[in-house]
């Protein structure tokens, strides 16, 4: 129900076995980012949280059975989806990089790159590896998918980007033309984003009040995040999750449940 914490480590050399005595103690979302020795090595890893980046076009998580890159969601019209990449498939190597809990954000970056050049990665699938040549382009990050049933409109978001407000809103939009009465938000797989992205998602959707806070050790609120009294939706809501649903997507799923806005379908 928190953001993940990103500790940048500006220093080479880390010791890995010390860090490991303290991973312990960190949230079950904290990443620690080893292989990134620069500002712009950051920079780039935050790059999908934008609206296009050059790519291949998945999302995607660590896997720690197989310390791979598991893919959560696979892009429509991406170099990906072209190769046959599928959800639940996983990359235990990119170029020359072997993917490790050490070397996951390294493995990651270098799946990006200049549009038109190719990248080659190793794909595991059950039992079956398979290394598969894509190339590179402009991927533009869809995050949010709209459809109905019947009198219910389902909004599926993928994950939350700079994006994401703009084109919730235009969802939310077409509901309304279409007359729906239920809505259905699908936060399966979505491994969160944005902080500011989820503030302004849920802004139309609360009343007024506190959506988090932010607190130092010793518990002093050092930050408050709330929502306006601009606009708010009145009508039956469920929030779909499954076991990758997390960071901001926990957030949008426990601010519903927390106002008495919405059920919960599914377990995280």
């Amino acid at each position: 129900e928190e953001e993940p914490t990103i500790y940048y480590n500006p220093y080479e050399g880390i010791d890995w076995q010390t860090i490991n005595q303290y991973k312990g103690n960190f949230h079950t979302h904290t990443t620690f980012c080893d292989g990134m020795n620069t500002a712009e090595e950051m920079a780039e890893y935050l790059s999908t949280s934008e609206g296009s980046y050059v790519g291949i076009g998945v999302q995607v998580s660590y896997d720690a059975e197989t310390q791979g890159i598991y893919i959560i969601t696979v892009f429509p019209d991406s170099p990906a989806m072209e190769a046959g990449l599928l959800v639940g498939d996983v990359i235990l190597q990119v170029e020359d990089v072997v993917c490790s809990e050490e070397t996951y954000f390294k493995a990651v970056n270098a799946v990006k790159g200049e549009s038109g050049t190719e990248v080659t990665v190793k794909g595991k699938r059950g039992d079956d590896t398979e290394d598969i040549t894509m190339t590179r382009r402009k991927v533009e990050n869809v995050s949010v998918f709209y459809r109905t049933i019947d009198d219910t409109a389902v909004i599926e978001v993928l994950q939350f980007t700079q994006t994401t407000a703009a084109d919730f809103r235009k969802a939310l939009e077409q509901a309304k033309k279409d007359g729906v009465k239920h809505y259905v938000f699908d936060m399966r797989n979505n491994g969160g984003g944005d902080l500011n992205a989820i503030v302004e998602v849920l802004d139309m959707l609360l009343p007024k009040g506190t959506i988090l806070t932010a607190s130092d050790k010793n518990g002093t609120v050092i930050q408050t995040y709330s929502s306006t009294d601009k606009e708010s939706l009145d009508a039956p809501m469920a929030v779909l999750i499954n076991g990758n649903t997390a960071s901001a997507a926990e957030l949008f799923t426990a601010a519903l449940r927390d106002y008495d806005k919405a059920v919960t379908v599914g377990t995280t």
